[in-house]
């Protein structure tokens, strides 16, 4: 791993964030942190937990290493970035992905269901549209009068 070994032997990520970034982080939202990886080579951006709990490390494989350190210390994953993506493209996602923007959890659980109900309600509509403009195409046909049919053909008879 890319990881370099500082004062008193403890581990120093390959990468720090650029300053300004972390300050506009703090900014968009206090609770956020930045950290490189050397682990999974990419930034992680985590979110400070509030009833963070004690983490059995047996739970996590080697493969989630980042996540136990992340819980370890009360935070949780919210965005991954490669290395040169820390930039308005972290503070774009982030801000879409903010369900408080949006009206909170209840809300976008509503958005989600109104708009799953009117899918559903084109979608029918749509069927019903193609089988009226089947029916009617027959129905114009079984009426119409060509040069081989007569009206006895039909059931009429005089």
């Amino acid at each position: 791993m890319p990881t370099h070994i500082g004062e008193g032997n403890v581990a120093i990520p390959l990468y720090t964030p650029p300053k300004s970034f972390c300050e506009r982080l703090k900014e968009f939202d206090s609770a956020l942190r930045v950290r490189w990886s050397d682990h999974e080579t990419r930034w992680r951006v985590e979110r400070k937990i509030t009833r963070a709990q004690w983490v059995n490390p047996s739970t996590y494989h080697e493969s989630l290493y980042e996540d136990f350190v992340s819980a370890r210390e009360g935070y949780v994953p919210v965005l991954f970035c490669e290395h040169n993506q820390l930039d308005d493209r972290v503070f774009f996602t982030l801000w879409m992905g903010d369900m408080w923007r949006r009206g909170g959890a209840t809300r976008v659980a509503e958005q989600m269901e109104d708009r799953e109900a009117y899918r559903a309600h084109r979608k029918r509509a749509g069927w019903l549209e193609d089988v009226y403009n089947q029916a009617k195409e027959h129905y114009f046909t079984m009426n119409s009068l060509s040069p081989t049919r007569t009206s006895t053909d039909r059931g009429f008879s005089p």
